[in-house]
């Protein structure tokens, strides 16, 4: 069982047909991770299998469900794009404990291929972030290298003459886009939340104030929850949620009590300046409260 929430909000009418593009933005799948997203059947390099936990026999499932919203998109001749907003991978330095494979990065990256390549095999274009390098390797060099095995969808910043990117600015359908993993504030609390996405909007407000090219729409992962700042400022900043479950940091930061959303992003531009924003949310049901009846006699 999961449960699926779509919301959508429109920016502008739909018009042509040849430029239309849907944007799939997905992330922080920390892939390696033992709460991360893995596909299945994979082996280390003895041999021995790297099998999925139950949950993530659920998350995986979530995953090719919304990589099936992908293949329905292409089927009705839009084109498809996927932006992977960073920690793809998980090499953990701060805590080892929860990882598949703590050393071998090798595996770390046959792993995290394995797991993204159901969305980025059949994305006519790809563009892959770095993330924090705490569990991407210093400068991010795992997503890095990831990047380069993905395969020739994959967009390099000819700028830096990397496949991967830090910041991302482009134009996709019309619409001026900017992201990036980092969104550098958030909003941790029930009475909090959207504070970090009006804080981000009008930080790029005034970042990008008089330049000639301005974003209308900006990304961002790495706090694992959903904001948006709507129309609230010039430039409209969103976060993304993860492709992770609740690690022992989110158990001692005294948050193991809230729902698991886990999710990504369909952003739809008709080729003409317009979008539609549509979040596609999966919540991983809680398992039944103890009771004592229930254990009367063993």
């Amino acid at each position: 069982m999961s449960i699926l929430h779509r919301s959508q909000s429109s920016h502008t009418p739909a018009a042509p047909a040849s430029r239309q593009v849907d944007l799939f933005v997905c992330g922080d799948t920390h892939c390696n991770s033992k709460v991360g997203l893995l596909a299945p059947d994979l082996l280390d390099d003895e041999g021995a299998p790297i099998s999925q936990s139950r949950s993530q026999a659920w998350l995986w499932a979530r995953w090719l469900d919304y990589v099936a919203l992908a293949k329905a998109a292409k089927t009705a001749g839009r084109r498809v794009f996927a932006l992977a907003l960073g920690d793809l991978v998980d090499c953990n330095i701060h805590d080892s404990f929860q990882l598949h494979e703590p050393f071998n990065q090798a595996v770390m990256l046959r792993i995290a291929e394995a797991s993204m390549r159901p969305l980025f095999s059949l994305a006519d274009r790809v563009f892959i972030l770095r993330g924090t390098p705490a569990h991407t390797g210093g400068a991010g060099y795992l997503e890095e290298l990831l990047a380069q095995a993905c395969g020739p969808q994959v967009v390099h910043d000819s700028e830096h003459g990397t496949a991967s990117w830090w910041l991302l600015e482009a134009e996709i359908g019309g619409v001026r886009l900017v992201a990036q993993h980092h969104p550098g504030t958030n909003s941790m609390r029930p009475w909090t939340q959207g504070g970090a996405a009006n804080r981000l909007a009008a930080m790029l407000t005034h970042a990008y104030y008089g330049a000639a090219w301005t974003p209308e729409l900006a990304l961002f992962g790495h706090i694992h929850h959903s904001e948006d700042s709507y129309d609230n400022h010039p430039v409209r900043a969103v976060t993304n949620r993860a492709w992770k479950l609740a690690d022992v940091y989110e158990q001692r930061s005294g948050r193991g009590y809230l729902a698991r959303e886990v999710g990504g992003m369909i952003v739809h531009f008709d080729g003409d300046g317009g979008y539609n924003l549509e979040k596609v949310v999966y919540t991983l049901p809680r398992p039944q409260p103890w009771h004592e009846e229930a254990t009367h006699g063993q």
